[in-house]
């Protein structure tokens, strides 16, 4: 979880503010479409989908997991 995203969840509920927010696009299966739409806040990041999908997916080329 993102540490702003308490933040961004209380700007979002602010109904008399004129703001957007972003986040990446799901398919039907849940997976990234690695698009940014308009959206809501969300608790989790998809930071490990996109560096699997930059350099390749670290978990099945045998390197060491990472934390």
């Amino acid at each position: 979880m993102t540490h702003l995203y308490d933040l961004a969840r209380r700007m979002h509920a602010d109904a008399e503010a004129d703001r957007v927010f972003l986040t990446t696009e799901r398919d039907a299966a849940g997976a990234p479409t690695f698009r940014i739409v308009p959206g809501t806040p969300s608790p989790t990041a998809h930071a490990r989908a996109l560096y699997d999908r930059v350099f390749g997916d670290a978990r099945s080329s045998g390197a060491a997991a990472r934390p």
